[in-house]
């Protein structure tokens, strides 16, 4: 499988599953492009201080990273409710910490 900023998809996979953590759905990891196509994101985006590594890698469609852009996951919760995904209370805790702290 292909790389992502260093990292293989198949490592975000086997971590965090199929599902694109912003809406629940099943990410087409075949399709090439296109709104469902997979997609890696930063769930603390880098120009945010987030980290290039399993905590906060995420498997996401296309279109739902688009909506999201550089935001934390609190904001897109903020305006469109709970994020769907693997990314549970410690890690979050964990990086909003690690965030707060730059």
């Amino acid at each position: 499988m292909a790389q992502h900023y260093g990292v293989n998809v198949q490592e975000i996979v086997n971590r965090w599953g199929t599902t694109c953590y912003l809406c629940g759905e099943d990410v087409d990891l075949d399709a090439p492009h296109g709104p469902k196509a997979a997609n890696v994101d930063h769930m603390i985006p880098l120009s945010r201080g987030g980290p290039t590594d399993l905590t906060n890698l995420r498997l996401v469609h296309y279109a739902c990273n688009l909506h999201k852009h550089t935001s934390l996951v609190s904001a897109v919760e903020a305006t469109t409710g709970p994020v769907l995904d693997g990314f549970n209370t410690i890690d979050r805790q964990l990086a909003e910490a690690r965030h707060a702290q730059r």
